[in-house]
């Protein structure tokens, strides 16, 4: 920063000196002495080149010297021809002998400016000057050493000076010789003692046009400027100024307004208004398109606090409205987001999500189970020591609404008993690296899920896993909702021998421990279902009680079957497989079975009895029935019954005849 004060001490000092010369020594000397002197001076003072075709004087309209061909070369910072200086003088300070120097218009045909590169680098870019890691104030204070210095020489030779530049180029070159063109270049500008005064226009490569109003107080450095710039190109200037970073920016437009003030609070205040009608983005072989509407937004850089507050964000494409904060405090440290997002496309926000955070834990854990739907409203908030820790799912929480979503809930232990639920709507929640969900509703293929919760951990090699909800289904569904949820073969062989299931179910559905060990438990209850079971002729109804399955074993309580002529009341059974060998036992009250009707189905279970009958009739009553065992060696079965048996016949040919009882 001293550079740039130096520099502008020895302008404001040499174009007063220049000033002064033309207009006063002409009476005593001859003006080529005087353009010699002015060169000679002013080339060492500013330690480069300074040349003047010639110098004359001008009575119209008003008195004034006119500098032609004027040229001024500093090596590897600045350079700049014009074609004529035209100096006018204050009349009033000539009448008292005095030459104060009122106004400056310079018609210019080519500046360039070159930025300094970083001290003990070799190309690196101004950006990474030791001066730019200066804190806000210490830039402040730079500024306004600058400012303060230009007043002192403005206020003692020139006060007032007004400088008009007109029809202008400026080439801006960075450290590593990248150009930027700046045409049609007009400057407005008054000097000191009271506020410095800026108005410049220009177009660019980079813009269509841009404008800039500003007014700064020198002594207090309060200040104010606007700042106008159409139909920017965001994909050029990061061309420029960016050119090797991972994230690039192709065809894009822009349009900003900007409001910045300094005052004593804060040393930098701005208020933001634009659109962003096209933004394209490349990452590898992958594009992002951005379609935006508005944005609307404020910059507040105090000491060690920078605040930018996201008052709206509308995009077309993905939709969304966006609202928030972002902020960080170097003292602390303590970075922080706090954004507000309405009417959020989950698709389109996975793919923009990923996309700009490619590989990071959060985006996979919470995309991996969120896989579509709508967002009326979500909050996110993150705080850390820094941006980066942000990405963290400890310390990210979010909070929101989904409807019509698509959820994945994965159980790694069991890969198809992964949960696939559709048309999902309810309160979702991330905090702590857990997903929740409460007063969820989804469905499960046909099955209508409600009264849900869900509490899914999201890092891990073994996340948590807790889900409890009401399941209606059709009947139909169930053997295959169980198969996927209990991966049990016992339960698998029993459950393909059902087939033509019909009516209707209302079970209670949990799942807890972890994705790798999860316990299932369904209870169904009450039961109004038909089905046909294997070599039985007539459906099978199952009526009122309940049906319930744990880890390890499945359980029906209290329930009436019937299927053709037979009949078994107050029924209760388990198929337990818990243990090595699976086992069966089960009760029934009052009944009637015609063993002609069942036999077909229960032959299986008789394979191995040593008198294997080929076919059985009758009728039993039943008082009560148990029966319990090893569920694969009926011949182990202990049975207990009372009741009376009418016309038993059995056709075993291991009995070589036909008995009847």
């Amino acid at each position: 920063m001293s550079r740039w004060k130096t520099l502008a001490v020895v302008v404001a000092s040499g174009l007063t000196l220049l000033l002064a010369a033309a207009l006063l020594v002409p009476y005593f000397v001859s003006l080529d002495s005087v353009q010699a002197r002015i060169v000679t001076e002013l080339s060492q003072q500013l330690g480069g080149v300074v040349k003047i075709e010639a110098v004359r004087l001008s009575f119209l309209p008003l008195p004034h010297v006119v500098l032609t061909d004027v040229s001024v070369a500093i090596p590897d910072s600045f350079g700049a021809t014009f074609e004529s200086v035209s100096v006018y003088p204050r009349l009033a300070a000539l009448v008292r002998g005095e030459f104060q120097p009122v106004r400056a218009s310079l018609t210019a045909r080519d500046v360039t400016i070159r930025l300094p590169r970083a001290n003990g680098t070799d190309g690196a870019s101004i950006a990474a000057s030791p001066a730019m890691t200066d804190s806000p104030a210490q830039l402040q204070a730079a500024a306004a050493g600058a400012l303060a210095a230009l007043s002192s020489a403005a206020a003692a030779r020139a006060p007032g000076l007004v400088v008009v530049v007109e029809s202008g180029s400026v080439h801006l070159f960075d450290s590593h010789a990248r150009a930027v063109l700046f045409t049609d270049v007009t400057l407005h500008m008054q000097l000191p003692p009271d506020r410095l005064r800026l108005d410049l226009t220009c177009r660019s490569s980079l813009w269509d046009h841009l404008t800039l109003h500003a007014a700064v107080e020198p002594v207090s450095f309060k200040g104010d400027a606007r700042i106008e710039v159409s139909h920017l190109r965001p994909h050029l200037l990061a061309a420029q100024f960016l050119p090797e970073q991972g994230l690039q920016v192709e065809d894009s437009d822009a349009s900003l307004n900007a409001r910045v003030t300094f005052d004593e609070s804060a040393v930098l205040q701005a208020e933001l208004d634009g659109s962003l009608p096209l933004l394209t983005l490349r990452r590898g072989d992958e594009s992002l398109v951005i379609n935006g509407e508005s944005v609307n937004a404020s910059l507040r850089i105090a000491d060690s606090t920078t605040t930018f507050s996201l008052h709206t964000l509308q995009l077309a494409q993905p939709r969304l409205l966006l609202s928030g904060e972002v902020s960080f405090d170097a003292g602390a440290p303590l970075a922080r987001v706090q954004l507000e997002a309405r009417d959020v496309d989950v698709a389109a926000a996975r793919t923009v999500t990923t996309f700009f955070a490619a590989g990071a834990e959060v985006a996979g854990e919470i995309f991996g189970v969120l896989n579509g739907g709508k967002v009326p409203r979500v909050q996110l908030q993150a705080q850390g020591p820094s941006f980066a820790d942000l990405m963290s799912l400890n310390a990210l929480t979010i909070d929101g609404a989904l409807v019509d979503g698509q959820v994945r809930v994965p159980q790694t232990g069991i890969p198809k008993a992964a949960l696939e639920l559709s048309a999902v709507s309810g309160d979702v929640a991330v905090a702590n690296g857990v997903l929740r969900g409460e007063r969820l509703i989804a469905r499960y293929g046909t099955a209508r899920v409600h009264d849900g919760t869900l509490r899914l951990g999201l890092a891990g090699p073994a996340p948590e896993i807790h889900v409890d909800a009401t399941v209606e289904a059709d009947a139909a569904e169930v053997p295959d909702l169980l198969k996927r949820l209990v991966a049990n073969a016992a339960l698998t062989r029993e459950l393909d021998h059902i087939s033509h299931v019909e009516g209707t179910a209302t079970a209670k559905l949990a799942l807890s421990g972890t994705t790798h060990d999860v316990a299932v438990t369904v209870d169904v209850a009450p039961l109004s279902l038909s089905a046909r079971l294997e070599g039985m002729k007539e459906p099978l109804r199952i009526e009122g009680g309940n049906v319930a399955y744990a880890s390890g074993g499945i359980a029906a309580t209290d329930i009436q079957v019937t299927n053709g002529g037979s009949t078994l009341s107050h029924v209760s059974a388990r198929l337990d497989w818990s243990n090595a060998r699976a086992s069966i036992a089960a009760t029934a009250g009052p009944s009637r079975v015609v063993l002609a009707e069942v036999f077909p189905f229960a032959s299986r279970w008789l394979r191995d009895v040593p008198w294997n009958p080929e076919a059985v009739s009758g009728t039993v009553m039943v008082d009560s029935l148990s029966i319990a065992g090893p569920a694969d060696a009926p011949s182990d079965w202990r049975v207990a019954m009372a009741g009376a048996v009418e016309q038993l016949a059995i056709d075993s040919p291991p009995l070589r005849e036909h008995l009847a009882l």
